[in-house]
Formats: structure tokens, sequence, C-alpha cells
């Protein structure tokens, strides 16, 4: 799978963003969910609060999509993803993952207009310029709507995660997420420098709870 993921790395911890296209509830409701649940969801049969809210996920899905507001179909689409990358971790029964993750939508009260301009110090018009720039073209091409993941990841040898890059494959080719290519971005260059300054953000936000490391905070600080 080809896909235009930007990185910021220092110290051994990582700061990811990948973007693409969620597909329609349509493609979603294609899925056998009785057999994803016992088979795929390995965490919900031990965790029943987990079943329950699964439950409640799917039933937005038998509804027509067209009906849903956008905050719900993000909603529901970020909590499958955190679903399935819990499922896959091999890392659950740590306190602590060495891994968090950000659902960013492109619409909504939570669009990645607002939460990124916030951290970019700009206005959310300025933020929809960039992240959205291609959002006509993609939608005369019959792409889903857009959003991203930005994902902080501790990639240091002794604590560390050694799978994330196939964990965003397992949910997305899942999820049926399509990843938008570097190719794909009319202005990749614009859209890779905005992206790495909000990163840094979120990698300083993640290690001041998660890693006993203050040097990050002194580097992007």
């Amino acid at each position: 799978m080809i896909m235009a993921y930007v990185e910021v790395k220092k110290f051994g911890i990582s700061g990811i963003m990948l973007d693409g296209h969620m597909p329609d509830f349509s493609e979603l409701k294609k899925i056998d969910w009785d057999y994803t649940a016992e088979h795929k969801l390995s965490i919900l049969p031990k965790i029943p609060p987990w079943q329950v809210r699964f439950e409640k996920y799917r039933k937005h899905l038998e509804l027509d999509a067209r009906n849903q507001p956008a905050i719900i179909r993000s909603t529901i689409y970020g909590k499958l993803i955190e679903l399935f990358k819990r499922s896959y971790c091999p890392y659950m029964k740590r306190y602590t993952w060495p891994c968090k993750s950000w659902f960013n939508p492109s619409k909504g009260p939570d669009a990645m207009k607002y939460s990124f301009a916030s951290h970019l110090g700009i206005s959310p018009e300025e933020a929809y310029d960039i992240f959205n720039a291609d959002a006509e073209a993609d939608l005369s091409k019959g792409k889903g709507e857009y959003a991203s993941l930005i994902t902080v990841v501790d990639r240091r040898p002794e604590t560390g995660c050694r799978i994330f890059r196939l964990c965003d494959r397992n949910w997305m080719d899942f999820l049926k997420f399509e990843p938008k290519k570097r190719k794909e971005h009319s202005d990749f260059e614009t859209y890779k420098a905005a992206a790495k300054k909000v990163l840094i953000d979120h990698v300083v936000m993640m290690e001041s709870h998660y890693f006993d490391d203050r040097r990050l905070s002194d580097f992007f600080g």
C-alpha cells in the first residue's frame, strides 16, 4: 500500500500523519460484522463495555448515511479505528500503550480545520485551504469524505512499537479507508510543512504524560 506518511522524529519518538478518504456507510454495511466481532476484534468478548459500544456503532451503520450528521459519521469511524487498533495491538496488556492516535475528520465541530488551526496559529479558513485544497477535485472523482489520522508512537528499541505501519494497514484495509498518495496532493510541500508543525505539538503533548524524557519539550519548544 502506497501512502503519504508525514513524520517528525526525535529521540526515538515519532509523530506521523496520514490522510485519505473514508468510505460511505453503505460500504461498511457490507462487512460481516458478526464474524468480525468474534474473530477479528478479539478484545470485545473479554471486555463487555466494548461489546456494548460496538453494537451501538453497528446500529448507526444500518441507517441511511445521508441522514447522519458529519459529527456522527466521523465519530463512528473514529471509534471503529480505535477498536481495530486495540484488537490488533500486541501491547494491550501493558499499563500504557506505546502510541496514541487522533482521528481528524474534514467536517463537523471537531473538523481538522479547527483543530489544526489552533496548532498552526492561523484561521480555520486558512487551515481548510491547506488540508482540504483538493476537496472539490476529490469529490468529482468519487472519493469519500476526507480525513486524517495522527499517531504519536514510541519507537525506542526497549519500550517502543515495531508494528505500527502494519497496524495502519490492518485497520485501513478492513475499514476500506483509501490512503491519499503524495502525487494526489496538488501542493504536497505546503501540506507537509503544515502537517509537521501540527505533529510537533502532538509529540510534545504525548510526551508530557507518557514519556519520561523532557528533551522533547526542550527541543521542539
